[in-house]
């Protein structure tokens, strides 16, 4: 089952991915809670040698590095909440959107 948010959100962000094709022999790499300088940099090495792509869900937009060489590597960036305390977060509808 495929949810797509609404079209205001698919217009305010065009540069998003919002469909994927169908792949039966496909799956989809993620890597969350980074990036970290002592662990990114290998997954980068690791994932070009194979020419694989993936998405890095980032923690306070990358703070723990460098989101260009991600980029430039042709990854996909998702955000993965900014402070990351999800006790903090789902506290309330307004805590949820101010850390988004």
């Amino acid at each position: 089952m495929r949810i797509k948010p609404p079209k205001i959100i698919r217009k305010l962000y065009p540069s998003f991915i919002w469909n994927f094709p169908d792949e039966k022999d496909g799956i989809f790499l993620t890597f969350d809670d980074g990036p970290r300088p002592e662990v990114t940099p290998w997954v980068l090495d690791l994932l070009d040698k194979y020419n694989a792509k993936a998405t890095f869900f980032v923690v306070d937009n990358g703070r723990y590095g460098d989101l260009k060489k991600i980029a430039a590597a042709g990854h996909s960036i998702g955000i993965h909440t900014i402070s990351h305390d999800y006790k903090k977060i789902y506290a309330s509808e307004d805590a949820f959107f101010n850390d988004l």
